[in-house]
């Protein structure tokens, strides 16, 4: 209960990752570097605070966020490559 209301957060990060960034330039750089901003930005949150009671929850999150990560920089590297 300490973290009640991490479920905002998470539902806030949800809609920033898909409204947020479908607003932005499209296929374009600036929105590859807004969503691994968002998700390095989350990443950090859930390795600082560990919202979850049993420690790997934390751990599956974390990664989680890390391949999120992983997909917006290789993305960038993607794109990059292509022009």
């Amino acid at each position: 209960p300490e973290f009640w209301y991490f479920e905002v957060v998470e539902t806030v990060r949800r809609l920033a990752m898909t409204g947020v960034l479908s607003t932005i330039a499209p296929g374009s750089y600036t929105q590859l570097s807004v969503g691994l901003l968002f998700s390095t930005v989350h990443t950090i949150t859930i390795t600082w605070f560990r919202p979850y009671t049993e420690m790997r929850d934390n751990i599956l999150s974390v990664l989680s966020s890390c391949q999120l990560i992983l997909v917006f920089m290789a993305s960038s590297f993607l794109k990059y490559k292509n022009t």
